[in-house]
């Protein structure tokens, strides 16, 4: 009866002591409500959902040479030739792309940044340089010179400059008298150099004269674009667009299937997707993108969760905490008990020896 005595007094008291350090932890979750709302959401989002883990883990995968092997292998399965990197391209460009950038080249209207732009467009020194370039390259050629000087008299030759006293003098008849088709071409490449050199900015009256000219023209072009109708708009885009992507498409199948090859390169000498300093780079780039969009999904989950666990309120935060842990806890008092009757049978038991 002592070793039971004991036993019973042992569980006893592991069972009270068990019941009321569980019902002060609910009672702390009433107390602490908002600062436990915060912590928990730290906890759960900080520490259990690591952002950088996942980013360590992607450049894992990119540094060993066996996903470079099942990356290559894909890549060539999906991409067995150029004609299929250029399908690719055209279905694209012909499904999704096409017709936005249609839409956009019919609605553009750029006559007011060519109205306040400094300058127009030559305003801009890369504008100027390109277009120097250009025309000082293109006028310098005699042979054009000489076209454009025979074009001139077979068209406009025929004037009659002088008509009297039995003397008449065409222009033609004048202009090969004093102007030559040299003489022309010397004359196109002062032009241009007075005009868009790179010692004449756009201070100079030149090149002021020339800029005001080419904007304005830049402007009327644009407002009889627009008097168009959006049909015939559109007509004119979509062949625009039509002559011009034929080569686009040839050129950035090009580029990617030689990028194709250099990886098919990297794999055959083991080495990892970021040798190619294409990858190396989306890399870089990806992994600082992927780290401040889960940092910001973190910051924003904290924030949504603490909310959340906030607006509940203490009762219902204990009510929900109850309902999820009542049960494993309640096993705890029961363990209490049964080792409380151990300990205390064992004292009785010391107690009865002694």
């Amino acid at each position: 009866m002592k070793v039971l005595r004991h036993a019973c007094e042992g569980a006893f008291i592991g069972g009270i002591c068990d019941w009321y350090a569980i019902l002060k932890v609910y009672r702390k979750v009433e107390e602490h409500h908002e600062t436990l709302a915060a912590e928990v959401s730290e906890t759960v989002i900080e520490d259990m959902i690591r952002p950088e883990e996942a980013v360590a883990e992607l450049r894992d995968r990119l540094t060993d040479p066996s996903f470079a092997r099942e990356v290559v292998a894909r890549v060539q399965t999906l991409v067995p030739d150029t004609r299929a990197v250029q399908t690719f391209l055209e279905d694209a460009w012909r499904d999704s792309l096409r017709g936005r950038v249609l839409s956009w080249l019919v609605e553009l209207d750029p006559r007011e940044n060519l109205r306040t732009a400094g300058g127009g467009p030559l305003g801009n020194a890369a504008i100027r340089a390109g277009v120097h370039h250009g025309l000082a390259y293109a006028v310098a050629r005699p042979e054009l010179a000489g076209r454009l000087y025979g074009a001139m008299i077979a068209r406009f030759g025929d004037r009659v400059v002088w008509d009297k006293l039995l003397v008449t003098i065409t222009l033609e008849r004048l202009v090969r008298g004093w102007f030559t088709a040299d003489d022309l071409r010397e004359r196109l490449v002062d032009a241009v150099e007075r005009s868009l050199g790179p010692d004449q900015g756009p201070e100079h009256p030149a090149s002021g004269q020339l800029m005001q000219v080419g904007r304005d023209y830049l402007v009327a072009y644009v407002e009889g674009w627009h008097a168009m109708s959006v049909a015939d708009r559109r007509e004119a885009a979509g062949a625009l667009l039509d002559a011009v992507t034929p080569q686009l498409f040839a050129a950035l199948s090009g580029a990617v299937w030689e990028q194709r090859e250099h990886l098919g390169a990297l794999v055959a000498q083991d080495l990892p997707l970021d040798a190619h300093p294409l990858v190396d780079f989306l890399e870089e780039r990806i992994g600082e993108l992927y780290q401040e969009q889960l940092e910001m999904l973190d910051e924003r989950s904290q924030a949504l969760l603490t909310d959340k666990l906030t607006s509940m309120g203490p009762a219902e935060l204990r009510e929900m905490l109850e309902r999820r842990t009542r049960t494993e806890l309640d096993w705890i008092q029961v363990n209490g008990a049964v080792l409380g009757a151990v300990l205390g049978a064992a004292v009785g038991a010391a107690t009865l020896v002694m």
